[in-house]
């Protein structure tokens, strides 16, 4: 598992690396290239950014892991409702 820093650099790393098939870049554009690199991974990482689109259902403590984590296996290990299946009315 990579982390922040890691990541960001191997992102760069490629990033750079297609800039320079491309054109040459001084010092400075990479500088500012690794650091808005650096600045999108972190920010798309926090779990909030993922919470604001709609990418998680919830966000819980690290101490309410185990709750949580019972509450849903009891709940999908539970027997289905023997239900029949309604069409419902088709309408033309």
């Amino acid at each position: 598992v990579m982390g922040a820093a890691q990541a960001s650099d191997t992102v760069f790393a490629i990033l750079a690396r297609a800039r320079e098939r491309d054109k040459k870049s001084s010092p400075e554009e990479l500088e500012e290239l690794r650091a808005t690199v650096k600045k999108n991974y972190e920010e798309q990482t926090d779990i909030r950014y993922g919470a604001a689109r709609g990418w998680v259902d919830a966000i819980i403590q690290p101490h309410e892991t185990r709750d949580v984590l019972i509450h849903l296996l009891q709940y999908v290990s539970r027997p289905l409702p023997k239900a029949r299946f309604h069409t419902g009315v088709i309408q033309v």
